[in-house]
């Protein structure tokens, strides 16, 4: 299984953390795609750091209520199909 996440290795250290509290083994999450890493090779001008907003806005994306779990998700996947489509070789 793979989850695709905007700077994955906060939602890694995060699921992490609550697996540990309720005596899970961590070692055992699912591979992660970060759309920032990809965007980052896509667009290698942006920086180092590129924000979901700007994906968002360099896609033409519509996220009504941002920092909603659900918006968010339906962001980054619309980010993670664009980047596919336009670049599948980055996969």
């Amino acid at each position: 299984d793979t989850l695709v996440a905007h700077n994955a290795k906060f939602d890694q250290g995060f699921l992490q953390s609550e697996m540990k509290q309720i005596g899970l083994d961590s070692s055992r999450l699912p591979h992660f795609l970060c759309t920032q890493e990809l965007a980052k090779k896509k667009f290698p001008e942006l920086g180092s750091f590129i924000s979901l907003d700007q994906l968002i806005s360099k896609y033409g994306i519509t996220a009504d209520r941002r920092h909603r779990a659900l918006d968010d998700v339906k962001a980054t996947a619309e980010v993670f199909l664009n980047i596919y489509d336009e670049h599948p070789s980055l996969f």
